[in-house]
């Protein structure tokens, strides 16, 4: 018997165990009519998260009841599950300045050395990535005035898909929950999954494995046809102000599908908290407050022995609080596998792909970037894997309905502010960049009315006066984004050259007290191989350090360089990356860069101000500010060394 074959004939034991279970329960019983559920009775359970949160259940030891889903977007959400159950979702963040806002990240990733199918299997490449739900900066849900946008999220489960939770499926709770009369067999259904979440241990709480694509896309198609129905009771109820089924888009309601592959990686390792540095097999972790790459075996569950079993939530979380990306089980996604070439994705699509890899995936192919095909269908019949498991995401449609105050929850107002939000964004992304090519771009688009105005009306001379202005469009946006894209890299070496000046002028600080306290031994030691030896040692560390001090000054021109570059270029864009940043080290906890930042601001208003003055030497002390300090213990005299006591 495999050991899937045997964990399948494990949990169908223990789902006919259950099912048995509440059968005897109901002959044990008066018999009494079902009764239809309301929102007020569709809480969680008492001790939900011991089953649905177990890390956290281990980390406090009880259950708090989950806040209800409002307006705020809270980081962390609980949707509601039949029969007391929840899910939990972690908030994943792109920052946002308008409707076709985006962020261009990295994905994948293998060794030169690895092997081609490898390679070409799990290349570095890179994605755009966005969210639907929108938000302004206090993470309250934009209904209105998209002017507030702030940034736009899409959650995605903090953990796998669990056996448990898989019951709620298989045993028939999600459909029967979701009729408008449940009937006794949603009653039956919750007995079941209830006698299932008796029996478990928070430590042993199983990824649901052996998935193929479309068992996922039907578990996401039932919890939908729950989430939907739950919603409306709400709404029906006048409980909707006490909290929804799920988060909504203005006059569209949130729901789950599998996160396509960018969505899936972006939040793996650790969404908006990530940077290219924090990139590789892993991901980085919270280690009681200091941010460090963590080592594989910190937060993947791999096999220790032959009886070990996917359990979620034993390793640490990454930075976005997501468990278990990296090993337990292979997570599918919505996208169907293609082959990675170097300048991109190859055209053809196959089979779907699972991330990640699981428990017994040999140590060095474990890590974010492992990515895997599976063909839909085999021979035997529907494509299913091992330890295929599933991880969904929260969304909402892009183009949402509109919202009115006296009908929040109405489906069929249109949405007036995204069509001139839209335009806003459009004209944001194709106007004319200023830099090279703006004025041949310009140019062009006066041929192109000079044709209209001479007469070209035959049909095939407009059709490529549309296609030449439509090239127009694309190249504008491409440049803009581009130019967006060079600015951000731009403000990220800026600050981190402020902050390595700083941090080699106290490395300086360190040098020269080690080298007086040293010279002041000299005298003690002269005529002695050792102090040879020790003065042969000074002189090469203050040669060191004047090599040091000498890329100071050309530290400090780099980083005037520049914040001029970004003094002179569209201001509207440069703040929207450089408050980007701010926000990505704030989270990240990254409070080491504070006084870099002020530092930043302070040469950049200069700058702004000034932008072709020299500030190379002025910029030198402002951002080394030990330079002072340094110079004042250079010209103060040698600590005096009584030689008898060395």
């Amino acid at each position: 018997m495999t050991p899937n074959s045997a964990r399948i004939a494990a949990f169908t034991i223990s789902a006919a165990f259950a099912l048995q279970a509440a059968a005897q329960a109901q002959a044990q019983e008066p018999a009494q009519e079902a009764a239809t559920p309301q929102a007020s009775a569709q809480g969680f359970a008492e001790d939900w998260c011991r089953v649905d949160d177990p890390a956290a259940f281990r980390s406090a030891g009880a259950c708090t009841a989950p806040a209800p889903i409002l307006d705020a977007a809270l980081e962390r959400i609980v949707l509601p599950l039949p029969c007391g159950r929840g899910m939990v979702f972690r908030r994943i963040d792109v920052p946002a300045e308008d409707l076709l806002a985006q962020r261009v990240t990295e994905l994948g990733g293998a060794p030169a050395d690895d092997t081609k199918r490898t390679r070409y299997s799990q290349a570095l490449r890179f994605d755009s990535i966005s969210g639907g739900f929108t938000l302004d900066a206090q993470d309250v849900r934009v209904l209105q005035d998209y002017g507030l946008m702030a940034r736009r999220a899409y959650y995605i489960a903090a953990y796998e898909v669990t056996e448990i939770q898989w019951a709620l499926f298989e045993s028939g709770a999600f459909a029967a929950h979701a009729q408008d009369d449940p009937g006794e067999l949603a009653a039956a259904a919750c007995v079941a999954v209830d006698v299932l979440a008796e029996r478990a241990r928070p430590r042993r709480i199983a990824a649901k494995a052996g998935l193929g694509y479309y068992d996922a896309v039907a578990f996401t198609r039932a919890m939908n046809g729950w989430l939907m129905a739950e919603n409306r009771r709400r709404i029906a109820d006048g409980a909707a102000n006490e909290g929804l089924a799920t988060l909504w888009e203005r006059g569209s309601p949130g729901f789950v599908r599998l996160p396509t592959e960018a969505e899936w990686e972006f939040a793996a390792r650790g969404g908006a908290l990530t940077n290219q540095s924090l990139s590789g097999a892993g991901y980085a972790i919270d280690d009681q407050g200091t941010i460090r790459m963590a080592r594989i075996p910190e937060i993947a569950n791999i096999a220790e022995s032959a009886r070990a079993e996917p359990n979620v939530g034993s390793r640490a979380p990454n930075l976005a609080g997501l468990y278990d990306t990296v090993g337990n089980v292979e997570e599918i996604v919505l996208d169907p596998f293609r082959l990675v070439r170097p300048d991109g994705l190859q055209g053809a699509r196959g089979g779907f792909v699972l991330r990640g890899g699981h428990l017994r995936t040999p140590h060095h192919l474990l890590g974010v970037p492992r990515r895997i095909e599976q063909a839909y269908y085999d021979i035997r019949g529907e494509g299913r894997v091992t330890y295929g498991g599933m991880r969904p995401a929260l969304v909402a449609p892009l183009l949402a309905n509109g919202w009115s105050p006296e009908h929040p929850f109405a489906t069929d107002i249109a949405n007036g502010e995204f069509e001139d939000a839209l335009g806003t964004a459009d004209e944001n992304l194709t106007k004319a960049a200023s830099g090279p090519g703006a004025e041949f771009r310009e140019q062009a688009r006066g041929l192109i009315e000079d044709l209209r105005g001479e007469g070209a009306e035959a049909a095939v001379a407009l059709e490529r006066i549309a296609a030449i202005e439509e090239a127009l469009r694309a190249s504008d946006a491409a440049v803009n984004a581009a130019e967006a894209e060079r600015l951000a890299a731009v403000g990220l070496a800026a600050i981190n050259t402020i902050q390595n000046i700083r941090i080699n002028g106290r490395t300086l600080v360190t040098f020269i007290l080690q080298i007086r306290n040293a010279r002041s031994r000299l005298d003690c030691l002269k005529g002695t191989h050792a102090g040879e030896t020790l003065k042969q040692k000074l002189d090469a560390l203050e040669e060191n350090m004047l090599s040091i001090d000498s890329q100071l000054s050309f530290q400090s021109r780099y980083a005037a360089d520049l914040l001029r570059d970004l003094a002179r270029a569209d201001q509207k864009v440069v703040e929207q990356k450089i408050q980007a940043h701010r926000e990505e080290f704030a989270q990240v906890g990254l409070t080491v860069y504070d006084t870099a930042w002020t530092l930043f601001d302070d040469a950049y208003a200069q700058l702004l101000a000034a932008p072709d003055t020299d500030f190379g030497e002025a910029f030198l002390t402002l951002f080394d500010d030990s330079r002072t300090g340094r110079t004042a213990l250079l010209e103060s005299p040698l600590p005096p060394v009584a030689c008898n006591e060395l």
